[in-house]
């Protein structure tokens, strides 16, 4: 299932506890040190909900913030994109309003100073195109592409100010077909390059190292494409029948060694299993149970997961083979986190026990 619609389905059930009064305890691992950060104020105007929906930390203290007006009752194109920028951890953020659409996707090179922005942009209720914004400053300033007619952006990524690509399902019925585009003089023009087999591909993302990852379909094997050069690789990955992928590619930027997270079904005995994938040797620990995301840095792994109808937040410094555990300060969270190196987290908390709306929870080891 969806990692989304996991923390959706959590979350939900979370809301449905607080509310009817059954809900969990205070734990008594709670880490009280955290701090937070107000993002939006609770509700805009009627029936507009602002909200952050993607967390992209550069660094420990670069990170970057997707928002948008998720509820939007009358009209679609009322909804605006926010991106958020922070220099200082998470402790203040610079707000920019980036017009009427939903950003669904960034990537970020160069310490986070190139940055490229995908949003869809509403027409009305039902029919939309995509819009790729790239920015060679931090997000001081913007230049927007909009030549993606008829096609779907799935990744984007410039490594360069002039050098980038994007790869797209295009045709009007079904976007069943894939390819690649790359520009190098800054997105003036883009031409369609070859990668044998591109439309068998999904799960793109940028590598630190100028690379682009995509798993394969029958997963069993990922496409590492080279940008500046163009030059394409497949990297193997041998996964038992009795296991899924249950998460995007994972990179430790530390190392740049690729991870993914498995799953397999769930029993009586033992619940689900979570394991996570070396791609380059294949061999697999155990995570916690559940696990619904993983940061990899050297030695260090983070996990959040959720025990009891709370989040939580599992921690091993000796690559799993000793695990620590927290609940965060507000232990009702949502949405996806952010987390760099030995520790950092940024998260959204749920806010019942506080009086500001969305608020950003920060761990700072």
């Amino acid at each position: 299932m969806n990692i989304k619609v996991l923390l959706i389905i959590n979350m939900s059930v979370m809301i449905l506890m607080s509310l009817s009064g059954c809900g969990p305890s205070r734990p008594k691992d709670i880490n009280e040190d955290y701090f937070f950060t107000e993002i939006f104020p609770h509700e805009k105007e009627f029936g507009i909900y602002p909200e952050v929906h993607i967390i992209y930390p550069v660094n420990e203290k670069i990170i970057f913030l997707l928002g948008n007006d998720e509820y939007v009752v009358s009209n679609e194109k009322k909804q605006n994109a926010y991106f958020f920028s922070s220099v200082d951890g998470g402790k203040i953020f610079k707000k920019q309003t980036l017009g009427n659409g939903y950003l669904e996707n960034i990537h970020a090179t160069d310490d986070g100073r190139n940055i490229s922005l995908i949003k869809r942009v509403y027409y009305d209720s039902y029919n939309f195109k995509y819009q790729l914004l790239h920015s060679v400053d931090a997000g001081e300033h913007w230049t927007t592409f909009d030549f993606f007619d008829n096609k779907k952006l799935e990744c984007a990524a410039f490594i360069t100010a002039d050098t980038g690509i994007v790869y797209v399902s295009e045709d009007p019925v079904g976007y069943d077909t894939q390819n690649l585009y790359k520009t190098t003089d800054g997105g003036i023009s883009w031409e369609k390059v070859f990668v044998e087999n591109s439309d068998k591909y999904y799960n793109c993302r940028y590598c630190l190292g100028q690379s682009l990852l995509a798993l394969d379909k029958e997963n069993n094997k990922i496409l590492d494409l080279d940008i500046e050069t163009m030059n394409y690789k497949f990297l193997d990955i041998n996964i038992p029948k009795h296991l899924d992928i249950y998460s995007e590619i994972i990179m430790d930027p530390k190392t740049l060694n690729l991870y993914l997270i498995l799953s397999g079904k769930e029993t009586k005995e033992h619940g689900q299993e979570f394991l996570l994938y070396s791609i380059s040797d294949h061999s697999m620990i155990p995570l916690p149970n559940p696990t619904y995301q993983v940061n990899v840095y050297g030695n260090f792994i983070g996990a959040i997961g959720e025990g009891g109808g709370v989040t939580k937040y599992h921690y091993s410094y000796d690559f799993g083979k000793k695990w620590q555990t927290e609940t965060p300060k507000e232990w009702f969270t949502r949405g996806e986190a952010g987390m760099f190196g030995e520790g950092y987290l940024w998260i959204i908390a749920y806010a019942f026990r506080y009086s500001k709306g969305n608020p950003l929870m920060v761990r700072i080891p």
